[in-house]
């Protein structure tokens, strides 16, 4: 993000990745859709079509953000305008790919799209161990079998992570037991 050339598309694309939303989510926020931790998305915008649509699933959703996040974009309030990202209207879809492209051209990373930010947010959420079904409702996937097919790769890595956790609770269990055992009848 510091190879962006601007603070406001930097944050644009910042929030993109800490909220795993779509593009065009983001770019319809409107200032009342921020509500102090959370950012209420009902609407999306595409860049061939004028105006404010439902969002892909036709779902409205909020989404928990930190608060330093929530604290850079408070500032954004102050604009005049509906929009949270660019006032009276929102950020234009040619300078945000325009801009993000050419952040990924001077930051010498692999070429990754715009989209692979929201990529990232889940492949995260779900290498931490967040429970799939919370990752899904906070992308706005129409269901949880769309998430599984989509990621479904990163969960390959659980089976062995289960099977250390349970491993190590029964050793816990084995150093921690005080009691007697009962022959069983």
């Amino acid at each position: 993000l510091s190879c962006v050339d601007s603070p406001l598309y930097a944050l644009f694309f910042e929030t993109l990745f800490w909220t795993g939303a779509r593009r065009g989510e983001i770019m319809a926020l409107q200032k009342s859709d921020f509500d102090g931790n959370w950012l209420n998305i009902h609407a999306s915008i595409k860049h061939f079509v004028n105006g404010l649509k439902p969002t892909k699933t036709k779902q409205s959703r909020k989404v928990w953000i930190d608060d330093d996040l929530r604290e850079r974009l408070q500032p954004l309030l102050d604009v005049d305008g509906d929009f949270l990202f660019g006032g009276t209207t929102s950020l234009p879809i040619t300078q945000i790919q325009k801009r993000f492209t050419k952040a990924i051209e001077l930051s010498g990373v692999n070429k990754i799209r715009l989209h692979d930010l929201r990529h990232s947010h889940a492949t995260i959420l779900i290498n931490s161990g967040v429970n799939i079904v919370a990752v899904s409702k906070r992308l706005g996937h129409a269901s949880i079998e769309q998430t599984l097919q989509t990621y479904t790769h990163l969960l390959k890595d659980t089976d062995k992570f289960l099977n250390e956790t349970i491993k190590n609770m029964r050793k816990g269990c084995q150093k921690g037991a005080t009691y007697k055992e009962k022959p069983l009848k």
